[in-house]
């Protein structure tokens, strides 16, 4: 598996409209496991770097220090981020 510079990753520019950032035990937890295992799943960017999935392992990082993290890239078209669009909000119950 690939590993990505964290600083070269940014946040999918949706990704604070639909999910909280991770707090109090859950967030403590994540912290833990990942400083004592690591990251054992690979976030999942695109071609350009956009995180789509892996904002709270991303960011458990740079509290810890960890300068990069493995990742699966998925190559998008412009109709593939339009329909993502799409079913992204279907799945979370927003209409689109």
């Amino acid at each position: 598996m690939q590993e990505i510079s964290i600083d070269k990753l940014k946040p999918h520019p949706q990704n604070t409209e639909f999910f909280d950032d991770m707090t109090g035990d859950a967030w403590d937890s994540m912290i833990q496991s990942i400083s004592t295992s690591g990251v054992t799943n690979a976030i999942t960017i695109t071609d350009k770097n956009v995180i789509i999935s892996g904002h709270q392992r991303v960011r458990a990082c740079k509290v810890l220090g960890i300068t990069s993290i493995e990742y699966k890239m998925i190559h998008y078209t412009k109709e593939d981020y339009k329909k993502e669009k799409v079913e992204f909000a279907r799945e979370l119950g927003v209409n689109g």
